[in-house]
């Protein structure tokens, strides 16, 4: 996530970037023009997080999302991410196809419209990741030269 984050360094503001995969969610952010990276390189694990008093994002995730609303499910997410983070921009790579009118509406029930990021529904994760991998890598090669 730390490499896909990147392909979007060069965007004004804050961003937060999250996948939403069959094992669960991932995130990764650019606050101040620069990925974030914790102490031990472990951020944006966001699927140890409690989705409820009894689960994980990751548990439900490996039980195949069975009986959930992806709508709560990504829209609890995303609180915990605008309430932290508060990016300018959410690039969202949902596992399904999502109604990000309804996501945006269920986040406005616990935060402010002014601190509503931009909601980015993404379709094109491998690309993407491939795009930010060889930019990364361009960049190593002309700090070598």
């Amino acid at each position: 996530m730390n490499i896909l984050v990147s392909g979007f360094q060069k965007e004004l503001g804050d961003i937060s970037c999250i996948h939403i995969g069959k094992n669960g969610p991932g995130s990764s952010y650019i606050v101040n023009g620069k990925p974030v990276s914790g102490a031990f390189g472990f951020q944006g694990e966001v699927g140890f997080n409690f989705y409820d008093e009894h689960r994980t994002f990751r548990e439900i995730a490996l039980e195949g999302y069975q009986n959930i609303d992806m709508i709560e499910y990504t829209g609890r997410l995303l609180l915990q991410i605008i309430t932290v983070i508060n990016p300018y921009k959410l690039y969202l790579y949902p596992l399904t196809d999502i109604n990000i009118e309804k996501l945006q509406n269920y986040c406005l029930r616990y935060v402010p419209q002014e601190a509503m990021p931009q909601i980015i529904l993404k379709k094109t994760y491998d690309k993407d990741y491939q795009y930010s991998l060889l930019s990364r890598g361009i960049h190593l090669l002309q700090a070598i030269i």
